[in-house]
């Protein structure tokens, strides 16, 4: 996979933000695209690696784990102390809770 970090620096620097709309922009005004977005998804796929995320009322957080940990040591990445007095958890597919639209 082609990769250039000096581009990439150049089209973050531009961009202003790691925000992926943004970057697009910029890689697109300085005329090649970006490549961050196909590293991340190949390195996570190489490495087994997934997101599951949390939320609350006022807030939502991405948490990366390797795929097939169980929910002790998914909450264990979050802190430790989580791990050891794990009890349960709520669980939700985003397909699920997507196609729903709400809890």
């Amino acid at each position: 996979m082609p990769y250039s970090a000096d581009y990439e620096s150049k089209v973050l620097t531009n961009a202003g933000s790691p925000d992926k709309d943004a970057r697009d922009k910029a890689a697109a005004e300085l005329g090649a695209p970006t490549m961050i977005h196909k590293i991340v998804n190949t390195g996570y796929k190489a490495l087994n690696l997934i997101h599951y995320f949390t939320a609350g009322e006022d807030e939502v957080k991405c948490w990366t784990i390797r795929e097939g940990t169980k929910a002790p040591g998914a909450a264990g990445v979050i802190h430790t102390d989580f791990e050891k007095g794990f009890i349960c958890a709520e669980v939700q597919s985003y397909d699920d809770l997507h196609r729903l639209g709400s809890e």
